[in-house]
């Protein structure tokens, strides 16, 4: 093989960490990068979520919070705590837009007989419960033998577009799924935990009609389920009251502390290492600072320190202090951004940047540019949505509220004067 110049050496070896202490891929009850013993705080949520797994007879439970404040790992770490005593399928079920109700129904059977037979315990079911739990998953187009089972959990997600071809009746999907829980507890005396992401990508429509066809789905004796959202999801649910009053629980996820996510990066770099004399690659000045910009959402702070480390680092590491994370991650949102924009996109960039509320629409984007609104969305849509720096946040009517992503935020880091910047060691390669 030809030598193309460039260095595949792990980066984080540098270190003396086995993986990226900063990945935002949310903790996992089994596998992933960062080890799920790695989760910090909660602790009042999670007593709230456990008194629902102990109150026996089956629940439901709201998570709700904005982007990125980890409540996916929360209700991980939850399944995680409770694995011993209660059955839950190993990943998150990913709720699709498109799924109707028997979607969702097979969806949380393949989901359950993912699990069982990885873990080895389809013996859990009658041979005729389990015969028909494989045919609606392979009738659904779902592999639910061999390769297929370990790719869709080692993949991420069950998130599977699907059709129901053979027509199977909603009522019979629904007989065999408290065929499937109910076996599970009488042989097993685990009750089961299902874990649903995604519902804040739904549709109010689609919140509803689920909702409201699998109501008494979601009172089966001896099932847990935990669905994640934000507030508008719970809004939608508060609105239908013959649902709302069948919830058990609605616990609301708020920013950690700083001194929380301090302690979350301390714990992953102990957990991580590969050898006792790690390197820290920041000062906790940076945190601070990130924490500040982000105003503590940790998703935000954990993909910062991840690309500043990742772009500054080549041959040995690096220690990030204030101005070296301002003219790494200024560098990166000017090659990465604003270096395909024309100046009136900046201009309009800069304005979505500093609006009050994170959000602001076209009518107002209009009047603070003198621009047309037909122009300013123009700009929007073939300058600043194409490469990726704003994306619309939400509608009212005929208004549309963008927001930029993360990423822009930092253009508000502090600008480091030449004077200073020559005396640090340059981030990037003369190249």
């Amino acid at each position: 093989m030809a030598d193309d110049g460039l260095d595949y050496s792990d980066i984080w070896e540098l270190y003396g960490l086995s993986e990226n202490p900063f990945s935002t891929n949310p903790l996992l009850v089994r596998g992933g990068i960062i080890p799920i013993t790695c989760f910090i705080g909660r602790g009042n949520e999670l007593v709230r979520i456990n008194k629902q797994f102990r109150s026996k007879g089956g629940s439901r439970t709201m998570i709700v919070g904005d982007v990125g404040v980890g409540k996916t790992s929360f209700v991980n770490y939850a399944r995680y705590l409770a694995k011993e005593k209660y059955f839950s399928p190993i990943k998150e079920i990913h709720v699709q837009e498109t799924w109707n109700s028997e979607d969702f129904l097979t969806n949380s059977l393949f989901a359950i007989l993912n699990t069982l037979t990885i873990e080895g315990n389809t013996g859990w079911l009658d041979k005729d419960t389990l015969k028909q739990v494989e045919s609606v998953a392979m009738l659904n187009r779902i592999s639910a033998v061999g390769g297929g089972l370990t790719a869709t959990v080692i993949g991420g997600n069950y998130n599977q577009e699907t059709s129901n071809p053979a027509n199977i009746p909603f009522m019979a999907l629904e007989d065999l799924f408290v065929s499937v829980v109910n076996q599970i507890y009488d042989k097993q005396h685990k009750e089961t935990i299902i874990h649903y992401n995604n519902l804040e990508n739904l549709q109010e429509k689609s919140v509803k009609r689920i909702f409201e066809n699998l109501r008494n789905t979601f009172q089966t004796s001896h099932v847990h389920f935990v669905f994640i959202g934000n507030l508008v999801v719970d809004g939608i649910i508060q609105s239908i009251p013959r649902v709302s009053s069948i919830f058990s629980e609605h616990i609301t996820l708020e920013t950690m502390t700083l001194s929380e996510i301090t302690e979350i990066l301390e714990t992953r770099l102990e957990k991580m290492k590969i050898s006792e004399n790690i390197i820290k690659p920041y000062e906790n000045k940076v945190l601070e600072k990130l924490y500040e910009l982000y105003k503590g959402n940790i998703r935000d702070i954990l993909n910062s320190l991840s690309t500043a480390v990742t772009s500054a680092t080549f041959d040995k590491p690096i220690l990030l202090t204030e101005d070296t994370l301002s003219i790494v991650l200024r560098e990166v949102v000017e090659k990465r951004f604003l270096a395909n924009l024309s100046p009136k996109a900046k201009e309009i960039l800069r304005i979505i940047l500093d609006a009050k509320k994170g959000e602001i629409t076209n009518k107002s984007l209009a009047e603070l540019t003198k621009v047309s609104r037909s122009n300013v969305s123009a700009y929007i849509h073939q300058e600043l949505e194409k490469y990726g720096c704003v994306h619309l946040k939400r509608k009212n009517g005929k208004d549309k509220f963008w927001a930029v992503r993360p990423e822009i935020r930092w253009m508000l880091l502090n600008p480091v004067p030449t004077d200073v910047r020559q005396t640090l060691i340059h981030p990037f390669p003369n190249k």
